[in-house]
């Protein structure tokens, strides 16, 4: 693998760079904002976040069934992501991003895939785009029947984090039992789990389960709930995410799905966050200081002339 590592800097350094420029012309533009407009600027919209509703839902314009997974992309777009030929009466309960681009996601009833792939509720399917496989066969890793995967994800290690929606009793890595709750994670690294965040310790309440999870690295997770609720001071809904950092113990609103049009009690119980590239960060950013300069010059234009910005006075 090592002969990647070049390309990977050089890819590195060509978005630096660009970031470079756009910064300068993000800076050329401040320059000639008022500080109370760049203020308001300041806090970026959302950035894109894939979701999937308990039930039929309308998002950003789109009709999105439980069934389905779209992405939106945080200033009103909203795509589907394609999984392929899911049955309508299925709903798709946890889902992610493999880092080769594969989805993995998980369904709340026995449903059988073409391959044939049979899929229990416990289990986790891989989609290549192209055919199914179970990247997680519930019933041979020791997760009792009648449990089901709920939150799906990945570790920076590329093991699958998971959650249930019920308290289970799963065979530990090295050993033993582990005792895990629907407000916990686990990983598993392919023979046992390890317990990753006890969500109790966090401060989720035992009423609330954690239906949706995206590892976001350094200790931080992007969590959605089957409920409301409040924790450290952030209250939420269950068409919300919200960030969890453990290691501040500091709880985020990350996504407001009210706000993004899901209608009240509209769960979404199915989340992925993708890291988004230099580019993408400052994207939003752009556009919004772009749209500002072109009102500035419609103004300008119907006014008397002034002097030009930075223009020294005596």
């Amino acid at each position: 693998m090592l002969h990647r590592a070049p390309i990977a800097v050089a890819s590195s350094g060509r978005q630096l760079r660009h970031a470079g420029r756009i910064a300068t012309v993000l800076a050329a533009l401040l320059l000639c904002t008022p500080l109370s407009t760049r203020t308001a600027l300041a806090a970026p919209p959302p950035g894109p976040i894939s979701l999937s509703p308990d039930v039929f839902a309308v998002l950003g314009g789109t009709a999105v069934g439980h069934q389905e997974v779209v992405v939106d992309d945080g200033m009103g777009g909203v795509t589907p992501v394609a999984l392929g030929p899911l049955p309508a009466e299925a709903d798709v309960t946890g889902y992610h991003v493999a880092p080769n681009g594969d989805r993995l996601f998980s369904l709340d009833i026995d449903v059988a895939l073409p391959g044939p792939t049979e899929v229990e509720p416990r289990d986790v399917v891989r989609y290549d785009g192209a055919s199914y496989s179970l990247a997680f066969d519930g019933s041979t890793a020791g997760v009792p029947d009648g449990a089901a995967v709920d939150a799906v994800s990945m570790t920076g290690a590329g093991d699958l984090l998971l959650s249930f929606d019920t308290t289970v009793v799963l065979p530990a890595a090295g050993g033993g039992s582990l005792t895990v709750d629907d407000e916990d994670l686990v990983s598993f690294d392919g023979s046992g789990f390890t317990l990753v965040l006890d969500g109790s310790a966090a401060g989720i309440p035992a009423s609330l389960d954690v239906d949706g999870v995206e590892d976001l690295g350094g200790g931080s997770y992007a969590l959605s709930f089957d409920g409301s609720g409040s924790i450290g001071g952030v209250s939420f809904d269950d068409g919300d995410v919200v960030e969890y950092d453990s290691g501040t113990s500091t709880w985020t609103l990350v996504y407001d799905g009210s706000a993004a049009g899901l209608a009240d009690g509209t769960n979404a119980d199915a989340i992925a966050v993708p890291e988004p590239s230099v580019p993408a960060l400052l994207l939003p950013g752009l556009a919004a200081l772009f749209a500002l300069a072109r009102r500035r010059q419609r103004v300008a234009a119907r006014l008397p002339s002034r002097p030009a910005c930075g223009t020294a006075f005596p």
